[in-house]
């Protein structure tokens, strides 16, 4: 069932309601049903959480890493996601490698024998992936002790952001920025790395509150972060010369 069929299908249930507009028509939910579908959202959450959760650790790296390295972050992650949506038990290594092998065939993921990487970043198949991503975004957000949650959390939502600005999205684009700044802040202030100081330049640059991103960027370009991305939007807001 391809997307267009899929609404047309929640349409004909009465779930959604379409409202025509000059720019488009808007799909949305009534009051009553936007409470049922929290149910949906929740047994989503549940049948997704592990392909989500990978999604989220990939989603936004530019290399591929070793599936060894996937495994330790999924086996750090996964038991914090277990308890907070009561999951059942399950062999991680097998259960990993039967998503792996379905997201590579959907295209969703790159993989060879021993790494696994995501898609090109303009592809649909990237777009999908921040999707999947976003199902269990919250449930991580919610771990404030575990760092590297809020950083999958932060590039997740930075990279939404930039996929919906991209569509024309700028009002969803600016929320999925405003949460990867949230997730990332309070780190940032407090650890003073460059990693997240990085980050949260990112989201403000983003945000365009140049004014609070100006002393961070000149601080990480002193400390040497050149990541070309990044210097890319620093430079497009001005705060660094254009070469």
């Amino acid at each position: 069932m391809s997307g267009r069929q899929m609404v047309e299908h929640v349409e004909k249930l009465g779930m959604i309601v379409r409202e025509s507009h000059p720019f488009g028509d808007v799909l949305g939910h009534d009051a009553a049903h936007a409470v049922l579908m929290t149910w949906y959202r929740n047994n989503a959450s549940h049948a997704f959480a592990l392909p989500s959760l990978i999604a989220c650790l990939l989603v936004n790296r530019r290399r591929r890493i070793r599936l060894s390295q996937l495994m330790q972050m999924v086996t750090a992650v996964y038991p914090y996601l277990q308890s907070e949506l009561y999951l059942d038990s399950m062999d991680l290594d097998v259960e990993v490698s039967h998503w792996l092998d379905h997201l590579a065939t959907q295209g969703l993921i790159r993989r060879s024998d021993d790494e696994v990487g995501p898609p090109p970043v303009e592809s649909n198949e990237s777009y999908r992936l921040m999707l999947l991503a976003q199902i269990v975004m919250q449930n991580l957000a919610k771990k404030p002790s575990d760092i590297n949650l809020h950083i999958a959390a932060t590039e997740a939502n930075l990279e939404l952001g930039d996929a919906l600005a991209r569509t024309g999205r700028a009002a969803d684009a600016r929320a999925a920025w405003s949460r990867g700044l949230a997730a990332i802040d309070s780190l940032a202030r407090t650890r003073h790395l460059i990693d997240h100081m990085a980050l949260q330049a990112a989201a403000l640059m983003r945000l365009d509150r140049v004014d609070e991103a100006r002393p961070l960027v000149a601080d990480l370009v002193q400390r040497g972060y050149r990541r070309p991305r990044w210097i890319a939007i620093a430079r497009a807001k001005h705060l660094l010369p254009a070469s």
